[in-house]
């Protein structure tokens, strides 16, 4: 099943099947993939994956499903957790079930976005917050955070 996406991708995602299977994605992941550059990264960046064999993207996605080795509840620092609700590539809730677990967790939703969109949309900002800054630039998402964590990540 990956060779063949990895044939898919290949190809335009305005013709099939990529178009059918860019029709899975929800409406941000579509936008933004479909602008000028962006599709063309995302590919070239899963056919490189797929290059070096599908056992290794099966091993990525098993990261989600095996032990860690730790007790994710003993994380004793701050982890920023950023996903959009529209993800169809893992759920958010996960996110949130793992973010529950620890203590010093700060959630970042987003309604609309999803897998690609989020990232590449709002780069910015989640950098900015990373690097305990004010993000100067406005997403066209609104996020809410966290019950309890009073940061604004609404950037106004």
């Amino acid at each position: 099943m990956l060779r063949l996406g990895g044939v898919a991708a290949r190809g335009s995602p305005e013709k099939a099947p990529l178009r059918w299977l860019m029709k899975l994605l929800g409406p941000e992941d579509r936008r933004v993939l479909l602008q000028p550059g962006i599709f063309d990264v995302v590919r070239a960046a899963t056919l490189g994956a797929l290059d070096r064999g599908p056992r290794n993207v099966i091993a990525d996605a098993d990261i989600y499903l095996t032990e860690w080795g730790f007790e994710i509840s003993q994380i004793n620092f701050p982890i920023r957790f950023w996903h959009g609700k529209e993800d169809r590539n893992i759920a958010w809730t996960y996110t949130r079930q793992i973010s529950e677990l620890i203590p010093q967790a700060e959630t970042h939703w987003s309604e609309i976005d999803g897998h690609y969109s989020l990232p590449i949309t709002h780069a910015e900002k989640i950098i900015m917050t990373a690097l305990q800054k004010e993000a100067v630039s406005q997403g066209a998402a609104v996020f809410q955070s966290k019950p309890g964590v009073s940061r604004d990540t609404t950037g106004s």
